[in-house]
């Protein structure tokens, strides 16, 4: 059975709306913020989930998340009660936290980035003999992703261009890799923050490259050096890789809240604010990944400029 035929995926994932901008009937946003979670990272998650299930596989599983990841996987566990613990970093957002916590996954704290809370993980799951879901690599959740690109396309055929977010790049191979498989003409541009340049440098280097720092208001983009896996497939697959500076994601998520109404966190901003950068004359999406920000961040982060 096809995942999008799953009825237990079709009930527990919400097919987001692809809206067009006013004044711009060529650029659309996919409204992943509106998604069960707060994010589109509970496709992933349910996709893996089910999959386990449905091997009789009760173990449960362990990931590494800046917040997203954690919120989709704990959700998508909660449903089938399946253990889920999830290694965040201690810079994690008060939030994210709270959230993962309130679901009911176990959280373990290591470490300032996500690649030290990605160390842990993979270590507990060894520790353990429990499966280490790699938001970036596991198949299923990738599978989970690329369901994304698929509702894009339904609602409009017409699409050349997506715009992703890229944090370690697990979206990002998601929708590629539903491109590649359905032989289709769409252009697939990743998006970082300017101040989180991880895959920018590397496609410039052609191989990966380690920031020395990073500083960026959009948690969900940061990663100090891309896995070489991830990095090999998309540097081959991604039509380019674009950045956006600080100010023009603050602009964005104003923008997203006076043209919908919603609370995008800045990750999920990101995508639009490249897109309208780019201006493309072309009929082209943005995906709005996430919107995992309390009220008050983000004012705060509105207010700033």
């Amino acid at each position: 059975m096809k995942l999008s035929q799953n009825p237990i995926f079709k009930r527990h994932v919400r097919r987001t709306p692809l809206l067009s901008l006013a004044g711009n009937e060529n650029l659309f946003c996919k409204l992943e913020c509106c998604q069960l979670g707060g994010s589109f990272k509970i496709r992933g998650s349910l996709a893996t989930i089910l999959a386990l299930d449905a091997q009789g596989d009760k173990k449960g599983v362990i990931t590494a998340s800046m917040g997203n990841t954690a919120t989709g996987l704990a959700y998508a566990g909660k449903l089938f009660n399946y253990p889920v613990a999830v290694v965040m970093p201690e810079t994690v957002s008060a939030t994210k936290l709270e959230a993962t916590r309130r679901i009911g996954a176990e959280v373990i704290l290591k470490g300032k980035v996500g690649d030290d809370a990605l160390e842990q993980a993979f270590k507990l799951a060894k520790e353990r003999g429990i499966l280490f879901v790699h938001p970036h690599k596991t198949t299923h959740f990738l599978k989970g992703n690329a369901t994304i690109a698929r509702e894009i396309m339904e609602d409009n055929a017409g699409i050349e261009q997506i715009f992703i977010p890229i944090g370690g790049g697990g979206l990002a191979s998601g929708i590629c890799r539903y491109i590649k498989d359905n032989g289709l003409a769409v252009a697939p541009i990743g998006v970082e923050a300017e101040m989180a340049p991880a895959f920018y440098q590397s496609f410039k280097q052609g191989t990966p490259v380690r920031l020395e720092r990073m500083e960026t208001i959009a948690d969900a983009l940061t990663l100090m050096e891309p896995d070489p896996e991830v990095f090999s497939y998309l540097h081959q697959y991604l039509e380019k890789v674009v950045t956006v500076p600080e100010e023009n994601i603050i602009r964005t998520m104003k923008i997203l809240f006076d043209e919908y109404r919603v609370i995008t966190e800045p990750g999920g901003a990101a995508p639009l604010a490249a897109m309208l950068s780019e201006n493309p004359p072309c009929p082209s999406a943005a995906i709005i990944s996430g919107g995992n920000i309390s009220l008050k961040d983000f004012q705060k982060i509105v207010s700033s400029i």
